[in-house]
């Protein structure tokens, strides 16, 4: 078993949910911070009278009374945790906890279940790395390329990933053991508590704005982007069974394919160096709040971009808001608009409103440690 000991860095805001939102009925602000608390042990410690009241409120369809009745009766022993709020999330959110029109929900990170801190699942970003090196062995066999897109295409929508991981990966899907990314294993991480925030998400078009006045408000990861002070880095362990790959019975199928640390290296920047130039040059043309020249070095052509070492850094985009261009691989795989129609390259930006203006989401940096 190879080991790599690895540093991740966010660059820009990062956001990996669960799906869990929470309602007003499950959080307060306080001290300009979201605090998370059990409504369900805040209603155990009711007095029978405070039940009656709260259960006529019910009854009575005193919807926004009975919530603010939970948030009032909350104290220290009901909290779950409390998360920073950004100046824009916490005024919009404190209103619409008066509003009944509002629904006033936040999308939170992905916690552990048994202690409730924040997590970055290990397969978040081994999903962004499956997506980069079925890039790479694409165009790695140039011989192949043109046989391999027209496979891809002959196939139903929904089957046309499938059928390109198949090709470029050498393994069939009902043969999953040999799908070579089984020998890459990345760990859960803990984020250490503090690096989060509630902030509010934009759509945002380079052109117009803000494309409509809408209320979304996600806990995410601070990062370099927000300041030098905000930077952090969390180890993650990352490691590849070279004795399952070179083992003379499996040999044969996983020659050329084992994901060591120089491949992905490569295949990630090849792939998400790119994107980001693209992103760097269509949303961020003249650097504001967010200088992109503090992550990325001007070079002869005029490109902005960020400065690697090919052998000990690796670029990559993770989570929810990673748009569509990190799922592309040329035009055999892409998003989809509101209408069904492919997208390989979008036209706005979900943006989150920071301090130093509005930031992408997604941008990592892992480092190997020697």
């Amino acid at each position: 078993m190879i080991r790599y000991h690895v540093l991740l860095e966010p660059l820009t805001p990062i956001h990996i949910g669960s799906g869990e939102r929470i309602a007003p009925e499950e959080y307060l602000i306080r001290d300009n911070q979201l605090v998370r608390f059990n409504a369900s042990r805040v209603m155990a410690d009711f007095t029978p009278g405070q039940r009656r009241t709260f259960e006529a409120m019910l009854h009575g369809g005193k919807f926004q009374e009975a919530q603010k009745r939970l948030r009032h009766s909350c104290c220290m022993e009901h909290e779950c945790y409390r998360v920073p709020m950004g100046s824009e999330s916490g005024g919009e959110l404190a209103r619409a906890l008066n509003n009944p029109e509002r629904k006033a929900e936040v999308h939170m990170f992905v916690r552990n279940g048994a202690d409730g801190r924040v997590l970055i699942p290990g397969s978040s970003i081994k999903g962004a790395m499956r997506t980069a090196l079925v890039n790479h062995f694409l165009h790695a066999e140039p011989d192949r390329f043109s046989e391999i897109k027209e496979t891809v295409r002959q196939q139903n929508k929904k089957h046309q990933w499938r059928t390109l991981e198949e090709s470029t990966l050498g393994f069939a899907h009902p043969e999953m053991e040999w799908d070579p990314l089984r020998l890459l294993k990345v760990g859960d991480t803990v984020v250490p508590e503090g690096r989060t925030r509630v902030d509010r998400v934009i759509n945002w078009n380079p052109d117009k704005g803000e494309s409509a006045k809408m209320q979304m408000h996600f806990e995410r990861l601070m990062s370099w982007a927000d300041s030098d002070k905000e930077s952090f880095a969390v180890p993650v362990e990352l490691s590849v069974d070279d004795t399952a790959a070179h083992h003379p019975c499996n040999r044969r199928r996983f020659t050329g394919y084992v994901p060591t640390w120089d491949v992905l290296t490569k295949a990630c920047n090849d792939f998400y160096l790119q994107r980001l130039r693209d992103e760097a040059d269509r949303f961020f043309p003249k650097p504001k709040r967010f200088d992109w020249g503090r992550l990325c070095k001007q070079n002869e052509k005029g490109y902005q971009r960020i400065n690697l070492d090919i052998k000990k850094r690796i670029l990559l985009r993770i989570g929810r808001f990673s748009q569509h261009e990190s799922l592309s691989v040329d035009d055999l795989r892409q998003g989809e608009d509101k209408e069904g129609k492919p997208i390989a390259k979008g036209k706005t930006r979900n943006m989150c409103v920071a301090d130093r203006g509005h930031l992408p989401f997604g941008w990592v940096l892992l480092t190997l440690v020697e």
